[in-house]
Formats: structure tokens, C-alpha cells, sequence
């Protein structure tokens, strides 16, 4: 049932009934992307090998006993394209049932990924859902009527690393980093910071290379990664360039971290922790392995603008980002 996960951006959208266009009706993209990754972690928690067994699994055991049996087999089908977004009522239901499911549907990264939303106007409600290792990393003071704000400031390679690990914990984890670099990235593009946006938007891809196993298996893989290239990663061009996956694509860039990954694990005495695999990702995405996986992110010429040759040199030499402003 993974038939959206490897879609361009454009099919995807035709698929889901959004067309050509990220947007129609008060529906948004972000809606299609956040229904299916519900559908599928229902699918992986149930153990259901199609919509009908969605159906029997999760739709039977709501039904009462003197109820008659409720055929939305056809509407399974529907959340399986991000057709129609589920009703509040069924997510909670659901929820009962398999606990997480309702927290990734109504996750915070959707909307900051929504670019006709305002960032700053979602940061309070998106630091309030973040968990303490994260919340510390990403506060900053007050900021519009006193509302808690993100730190702009002091972001080292090593405060940004901090922030890609947590990719690694968890499906929630894997969105609360997500949510907050995009965040981050927004909110730098906002205030005219445009070498620190094309840090982020570097920070942005790495991460989604590292949860692209978990991106693929909920069903959104390569249309989120076309979004973000299409819709983010330009607004965070710097002298004429932007980051970027490359002449190989998302897909084929995230399976070869994976390959690397799997092989130096299975040469590690003891398996690896969540945190110990966050971190090996990271590592060879840096180099630190073998020679080639950071080039994994490409430096790419921005549509618009002149390119200038000496930026894209220094960063030919890996030169260490400087600490953020």
C-alpha cells in the first residue's frame, strides 16, 4: 500500500485531489502529507496488508455489538491518497486504540510547513508541544505580547547537531526536529538573515536524509522532500545558491545513508541505540566514515540571482560553519 511514497510532488497532488495546485478549497498539501503518514502508522500499528483489513481492524472494533457493521473501506482508501482528512470524532477513537496516531495528524510541523501561515504566529503553540531537550535547545526570550519565542542566536555546528539527533528517537522525534528547523529556517529568511536561513535549509535536508526510512514506510517520502525543495529551500538562497538532493534525488540519496548506516552497525560489537544511530548518520553525512555521503546535500545555483563562484568554493573546502548571529 505504498503507492504515494515514491510519487513526484506534482503526482502526489494529482492523487490526492489537490491537482496541480498545493492548494484548494481550504485544503493544503500539508493535509494530504499529514492524512496519509496517519493512515500508514494505523496500517503499521494494526498489521493490515490492505484497506479492507483497515477496515475490519480499526473500524470494527468501534462499532458496538447492536450496531450494524460500518463499511468505510472506500474511505480508507480515500486517507490512503490524503483525499479527505479524518474526521476529529475517528482520530480520537483511534486513538484509544493505538496511541501516538492522533499526536502525528495534528503535529505542528504541517502547519510550519504551510508558507501562507505565518511562522512567528505558530512558534507558541509549537514550543508548548516540544519536549524538555528540545524546548531548551530552541528557546528563546519573549516576543510579541510576551509570547515565548526561538532563539535566533549562538546556533554553533554543534547546537545544530544537538538538534538534528533527536530525528532519531522516535516518530514524534523525527517531526519535532523537522518542525523546529523549518521554523528556524522561516524565521531567518523573515528577518533577512540569509546566510543563517542556508545553514538551516543545510540542517533541513540532512535530517530529512536521516528520517527518510520513516518517511518512505508512512507513504510521503518523496512528495515532502519535492515540497521542501521546491517550496523552502529557495527561500533560503544565499550569493545565488541553495541546497538541494542532487542530480540522484531524495530517494535515492536516503536509501544510500541507509545502506552505510546498516553496513557500520553491523560491524558494532553491541546494536546501537536510537541516540548511537541518530548519531552515525550524522557522522557519515560529515564525512567522518567515508568519503562522498556529504555529498549527499548538493550546492545548487539558485533560479534567480547570479551565482558567486567564491561562496561555492569556500564551501567546496568544507569550511566549518561560523557560530549563527
Amino acid at each position: 500500500m505504498l503507492d504515494t511514497s515514491e510519487l513526484r510532488l506534482e503526482e502526489f497532488n494529482f492523487a490526492s485531489n489537490m491537482r496541480k495546485s498545493i492548494s484548494r478549497k481550504g485544503r493544503h498539501v500539508t493535509d494530504a502529507f499529514r492524512t496519509v503518514c496517519w493512515f500508514h502508522a494505523l496500517r503499521i500499528a494494526s498489521g493490515a496488508k490492505s484497506t479492507y483489513q483497515m477496515d475490519v481492524l480499526l473500524e470494527a472494533p468501534l462499532t458496538q455489538s447492536v450496531e450494524a457493521p460500518i463499511d468505510r473501506k472506500s474511505a480508507w482508501r480515500s486517507y490512503r491518497k490524503g483525499r479527505h482528512t479524518p474526521s476529529l470524532q475517528l482520530v480520537a477513537k483511534l486513538e484509544a486504540l493505538h496511541p501516538g496516531t492522533e499526536a502525528l495528524l495534528n503535529h505542528p510541523v504541517w502547519r510550519m510547513l504551510r508558507l501562507d501561515r505565518s511562522v512567528r504566529d505558530q512558534i507558541p503553540n509549537l514550543l508548548v508541544q516540544m519536549p524538555p531537550s528540545i524546548y531548551g535547545l530552541v528557546r528563546g526570550g519573549s516576543g510579541h505580547l510576551h509570547q515565548p519565542t526561538m532563539r535566533m542566536d549562538g546556533w554553533s555546528e554543534s547546537r545544530l547537531r544537538r538538534l538534528q539527533s533527536h530525528a532519531g528517537l522516535n516518530p514524534l522525534a523525527c517531526l519535532n526536529s523537522l518542525a523546529c528547523l523549518v521554523a528556524l529556517l522561516r524565521l531567518s529568511v523573515e528577518a533577512g538573515a540569509k546566510f543563517d536561513a542556508f545553514v538551516f535549509s543545510r540542517a533541513l535536508c540532512r535530517t530529512l536524509l536521516m528520517i527518510g526510512p520513516w518517511l518512505y514506510w508512512h507513504g510521503i517520502a518523496q512528495p515532502l522532500a519535492d515540497y521542501v525543495e521546491n517550496q523552502l529551500l529557495p527561500l533560503a538562497t544565499c550569493r545565488g545558491w541553495q541546497h538541494g538532493f542532487g542530480e540522484g534525488g531524495f530517494l535515492s540519496a536516503t536509501r544510500r545513508l541507509d545502506h552505510h548506516a546498516v553496513v557500520v552497525e553491523g560491524d558494532l560489537d553491541m546494536p546501537p541505540s536510537n541516540e548511537e544511530m541518530a548519531d552515525l548518520r550524522l557522522d557519515l553525512l560529515e564525512d567522518r566514515y567515508t568519503v562522498g555521503l556529504s555529498e549527499l546535500i548538493s550546492t545548487v545555483p539558485s533560479a534567480t540571482g547570479s551565482p558567486d563562484p567564491m561562496f561555492r568554493k569556500m564551501l567546496s573546502r568544507k569550511v566549518i560553519f561560523p557560530t549563527l548571529r
